[in-house]
C-alpha cells in the first residue's frame, strides 16, 4: 500500500511502510486529506526541522523498511516536495488516496 497525494497540480506518491516515521514526527499522510495547503506545508515544515535535528544514522536504524521499500532520506525528500508544492500551488487542500 502507499499514499498518493494531490497537493495543488501536482501528484506523489509514497510508501506506508513508512507510516511509523511519518506519525512519530507529525507528518502522517493520511491526516492531510481535506486540509488547506498552507496549514500542511507549515506542519511538514515543524517535521522535516524535526527530523533534521536527528542523528540520520540514528533514524535510518529506527525507521528504514527491513524490505527495503522505504527509507529516511527518500521519505523526507517526500516531506519536502509535498511542503514545497503546497506552498506554490493551487487549490487550497490535499487530496489522499490510500
Amino acid at each position: 500500500m502507499s499514499y498518493d497525494i494531490t497537493a495543488g497540480g501536482e501528484w506523489f506518491n509514497y510508501t506506508s511502510n513508512m507510516h511509523r516515521f511519518f506519525t512519530d514526527f507529525g507528518a502522517y499522510p493520511g491526516d492531510w486529506e481535506g486540509q488547506n495547503r498552507q496549514e500542511v506545508a507549515d506542519k511538514l515544515d515543524m517535521a522535516i526541522k524535526q527530523i533534521e535535528s536527528n542523528d540520520l544514522d540514528a533514524l535510518k536504524r529506527e525507521y528504514d523498511a527491513p524490505n527495503g521499500w522505504g527509507e529516511v532520506g527518500s521519505a523526507t525528500q517526500f516531506l519536502r516536495n509535498v511542503r514545497d508544492a503546497c506552498r506554490r500551488e493551487l487549490p487550497d487542500t490535499v487530496e489522499v488516496s490510500r
